[in-house]
């Protein structure tokens, strides 16, 4: 899309930005939960 496109219908960044934000959270969740739970972690 062209910036004029974006400026007109701005409501079609939403799913793009939710779908970032998902991917986002769910990477962090993961890190999280491999570094609660792996068992060969060396602290």
């Amino acid at each position: 899309t062209n910036i004029s496109g974006i400026q007109e219908h701005p409501w079609l960044l939403i799913p793009g930005i939710f779908i970032i934000v998902s991917v986002l959270a769910f990477n962090f969740m993961g890190d999280a939960l491999r570094d609660a739970v792996d068992p060969f972690t060396i602290v």
